[in-house]
């Protein structure tokens, strides 16, 4: 949007057109011009060519909560267990009128309403451990243009964000989780890998990136420091096993509180460029005291062209009462030995 500009250009882009347009219309938080409180009098907008779009603290228009210490999951009001819950989102602020709160029109000039926000809302992921048992985790940062936000226009607590360190958490459980901060916000990507993971493969984890106002080391809490939510909400990654030909993560857990059923998923990629023929695939839960399977089901043969995925799911039904005091698991495998993985059962939840 540019000038000049009416009440009826501001109602078509924030798409009401009632009273209050600034109170009750769609606005993208991500624009750079857009209503900020400040108590600016006259020009704004991108023409005025001023800096007014910061806000008065540098935020621009946000109010985005900061924390100390990164703190632990299992601490409730720690940055880390908030960070997880998706509890330190960034508010955009509308102004709501009055001296110090003011609404001007000319806050639209400039206005982009699909201005993309910083870091993209990364979907359900998945990533496969190298032979190394390592695990890359990457992140689009979006670098802005003249007219949406960048992570470089803000400024928290009087330091540019531009200086800060794009982090990633990685979380299975309270007691098994890791994360570090290698690469500067102004870099423009985040690419960070994992070591020593091989106990993360084969499940869901939870990935979800953050800002740092200092480097991070694998694991290693820094101490004080400045600590932000990147704006994104935490996302489910699956960790896949290292493989040369089919990658298969197998994901059972018991589908009943009497422990008689077994709900399995198994997720089968072919990570070469060739087909691959899987000759005789079976599933079978064990449980762990005992050598022969409890149970066993055939899935035949599976074809997979280079490059093919493929899910699986289906029922082992117990025959025997249940044990609490043994672990049950479940393995995949293959004559030909191409396909191969196991787990624990997981716990029912209803």
């Amino acid at each position: 949007m540019t000038l000049p500009i009416n009440l009826n250009d501001i109602s078509m882009a924030v798409g009401y057109s009632g009273n209050d347009l600034i109170a009750n219309g769609v606005i993208n938080k991500w624009a750079k011009y857009k209503p900020v409180d400040s108590p600016i009098i006259g020009n704004t907008g991108r023409t005025s060519g001023s800096t007014w779009w910061k806000g008065t603290d540098g935020k621009c228009g946000f109010t985005i909560p900061t924390f100390e210490n990164l703190g632990s999951p299992g601490s409730s009001n720690s940055f880390m267990a908030k960070l997880l819950a998706g509890t330190v989102g960034w508010t955009y602020n509308r102004p709501a009128g009055g001296v110090n709160h003011r609404h001007r029109v000319f806050d639209f000039d400039g206005y982009l309403p699909n201005a993309p926000a910083p870091m993209d809302q990364p979907g359900e992921m998945s990533a496969m451990l190298n032979s190394s048992n390592e695990l890359t985790v990457e992140f689009a940062v979006n670098r802005g243009n003249e007219y949406s936000l960048s992570f470089s226009d803000f400024t928290i607590n009087n330091s540019p964000l531009g200086g800060f360190y794009v982090g990633v958490v990685v979380y299975l459980s309270d007691s098994q989780y890791t994360f570090k901060a290698a690469d500067l916000v102004s870099s423009g990507s985040v690419r960070a890998t994992f070591s020593n993971m091989i106990g993360y493969a084969g499940r869901y984890v939870k990935v979800v990136p953050f800002l740092s106002s200092v480097p991070i080391s694998q694991g290693i809490s820094p101490g004080s420091g400045t600590y932000l939510s990147a704006g994104v909400e935490p996302a489910t990654m699956l960790v896949r096993p290292y493989s040369t030909g089919i990658s298969a993560t197998i994901m059972p857990q018991w589908a009943d509180s009497l422990h008689v059923r077994v709900r399995y998923t198994l997720n089968l990629i072919n990570v070469t460029s060739g087909t691959i023929n899987a000759q005789n695939v079976t599933i079978s839960l064990y449980r762990s005291d005992q050598i022969n399977p409890l149970v066993t089901v055939s899935r035949g043969d599976i074809s997979m062209a280079g490059g093919a995925q493929m899910e699986l799911t289906g029922y082992l039904i117990m025959q025997e009462p249940y044990v609490s005091s043994v672990t049950y698991y479940v393995e995949v495998t293959s004559v030909n030995n191409v396909i191969h993985d196991q787990a624990e059962v997981d716990e029912y939840r209803s």
